[in-house]
């Protein structure tokens, strides 16, 4: 079941980005502003305080070719994410690589 508040913010969505189009399965829609979009499938919804975490199933990603890498992948210093800090009521953007996973940690002892 979906939340009346849920089924709004989507309506809010659709009016907001111009060009909307359609996600592979329909059921969504895509704003062409955003170089990068992951279609999710809603398995949970969690009521938290005055908060609501939704969770998903990631079902397809969308990459415009301005984003990817010469091995057609995700940069991320191209996709240039952002976060949201909900008690500073700001938004950052990711730092710096900082080494490469599974291996950054094995100098320290």
């Amino acid at each position: 079941m979906l939340l009346p508040a849920y089924i709004n913010f989507k309506d809010k969505l659709r009016k907001v980005y111009y060009g909307c189009k359609r996600s592979y399965n329909n059921h969504n829609y895509l704003g062409n502003e955003f170089p990068m979009v992951l279609e999710c499938k809603l398995l949970h919804i969690f009521e938290i305080g005055l908060h609501t975490q939704f969770i998903g199933e990631i079902l397809d990603v969308k990459a415009d070719e301005s984003v990817l890498n010469d091995k057609g992948q995700p940069d991320i210093d191209k996709v240039k994410p952002i976060i949201f800090a909900p008690f500073l009521r700001t938004y950052h953007s990711i730092g710096n690589k900082l080494g490469d996973a599974f291996s950054i940690g094995k100098g320290i002892k």
